[in-house]
């Protein structure tokens, strides 16, 4: 039985939703999903929260990963090395075990990768991208999924729009597809930002005085419109561009 398997198998033992495990890990319902279901790996503060939350130890979870080996073909380094972490205490034993399943899941993918070549994934983040207002992309709070011949080569992830503020370009409710860390121009593009909390899906411009513009391609949502002064003690970050098949007008109203 995997992490994965055990992690889940001892949740259900317990009682716990994968939501409400994940409230006490400090983590989404999502992320323990993920967890179990070996898409990714918890870091160690939340793995040793979890040693705490289900009430085991490492022993438990990596069980079988630790007793699936042949002993009598065991080279002299590997004995050594087992011997050695015989030796660690908790928190060195929860290291090893993260860095050793973390190696062994990137050559499951690479050769996962090599066998499937034809498929690629890509993350759909769970988090809303707000033509209004959101939380901000968290990085464990998303699932893979294949990306389809309608998903632009070069997108890096997907999030969904909430609201109407790019309408008719961008809808309410669709999925809009990212290439992270592509240059967005002024107007014809449009961005995925992070400004004060909020995740917003907006087109932008910067005046003469370098006040910078968060604008709705709506005209009759410009009360959603973000002006942020060049001197403004504020976080900006641009996630990427969003992949639309054809650019973007100037607003109407700029």
């Amino acid at each position: 039985m995997s992490f994965g398997l055990r992690l889940k198998a001892r949740r259900e033992e317990l009682g716990f939703l994968q939501s409400e495990l994940g409230k006490l890990l400090g983590v989404t319902g999502s992320a323990v999903g993920n967890y179990e279901n070996g898409v990714s790996m918890p870091r160690a503060d939340i793995l040793s929260r979890m040693f705490n939350v289900l009430r085991c130890d490492a022993n438990y979870l990596f069980a079988d990963d630790l007793l699936n080996v042949d002993i009598d073909t065991l080279s002299h380094t590997e004995h050594e090395l087992i011997g050695e972490y015989r030796t660690l205490d908790e928190h060195g034993k929860v290291m090893v075990e993260i860095v050793m399943r973390a190696e062994a899941e990137r050559q499951r993918e690479n050769m996962r990768l090599s066998n499937l070549a034809e498929i690629r994934y890509i993350r759909h983040y769970l988090t809303p991208a707000a033509a209004g207002f959101a939380n901000p992309i968290e990085g464990e709070d998303y699932e893979l999924i294949a990306a389809g011949d309608d998903v632009p080569k070069n997108a890096d992830f997907c999030i969904d729009i909430v609201g109407d503020s790019m309408e008719p370009y961008i809808k309410d409710g669709e999925r809009v597809y990212v290439k992270r860390d592509a240059a967005v121009n002024e107007y014809s593009d449009v961005g995925v930002f992070y400004y004060d909390g909020a995740v917003l899906c907006k087109q932008f411009y910067t005046d003469r005085q370098g006040t910078l513009y968060l604008l709705s391609a709506n005209p009759k949502r410009a009360d959603m419109n973000v002006r942020i002064s060049y001197d403004a003690a504020s976080t900006l970050v641009c996630f990427g561009k969003v992949m639309l098949k054809k650019k973007l007008p100037k607003p109407v109203y700029v």
